[in-house]
């Protein structure tokens, strides 16, 4: 999934940019190891050796900070590049398929879902889906870049995270089970409540006439209350 969205529609597309912010962000991370190694390095060396020396741990840590901080800006480039044009594509490729649906299909196709589609789907898939991804990317590099340095440092330490590992993966298939399902409940309750506001902006007039005001305010009401449910 994640391939064919940042792809656009195209896997291969989508695996080569992956790829490449995946390797931005794993370089940044290997950047940052390197320079708290060279700063815990420097630290060791305070006050024994030359100046010279002192000078040249100085600017070897300036240079690798420097080159993480770096790396982690091309990825952040790349990836906002990335998002922009895969967001331009899917909307135009979703207006696209809509403009082509047959007009008779409207009149049993509910209007709430084609603004749910058009609203929140597209908000998330702009603003949650990239966010999520990145924020997964730099955490799994982060937690791979303290492993890595807690077995070097401890390597006994490596006997525990096999057991750790396993907890959480078995709450995160809980996890995503549960979430999923109650996305699906939110998406399937919000778009009757679009249509109601949709449906209740077009008759207004009517409503008001028939002093329905009160009515449509608790239908509402309901609706708003079936889809908080979800959570």
């Amino acid at each position: 999934a994640l391939c064919y969205y940042f792809g656009a529609g195209s896997h291969w597309h989508g695996i080569l940019l992956l790829a490449m912010v995946s390797g931005a962000i794993l370089l940044a991370e290997i950047l940052r190891v390197r320079a708290d190694q060279q700063l815990a390095h420097w630290a060791e060396r305070n006050g024994v050796v030359s100046e010279e020396e002192e000078a040249a741990d100085f600017e070897n840590f300036l240079s690798l900070a420097g080159i993480a901080v770096s790396a982690s800006f091309l990825a952040a480039l790349i990836f906002v590049a990335m998002a922009r044009h895969t967001s331009s594509k899917v909307h135009e490729r979703l207006l696209q398929k809509l403009v082509a649906v047959p007009a008779a299909h409207f009149d049993t196709l509910p209007a709430g879902i084609v603004l749910n589609h058009f609203s929140k789907d597209l908000d998330s898939l702009d603003t949650l889906f990239p966010q999520l991804y990145m924020d997964l990317a730099q955490d799994l590099a982060l937690l791979l870049g303290v492993l890595v340095v807690v077995i070097w440092a401890t390597p006994p330490a490596a006997l525990g995270i096999l057991p750790v590992l396993c907890c959480f993966c078995g709450i995160r298939i809980f996890f995503s089970k549960t979430a999923r399902q109650s996305k699906r409940l939110d998406s399937a309750s919000r778009s009757a409540v679009v249509a109601a506001l949709a449906e209740g902006l077009e008759g207004l007039a009517t409503v008001r006439a028939q002093g329905q005001s009160k009515w449509l305010t608790s239908m509402f009401s309901k609706l708003l209350d079936r889809n908080g449910k979800a959570f």
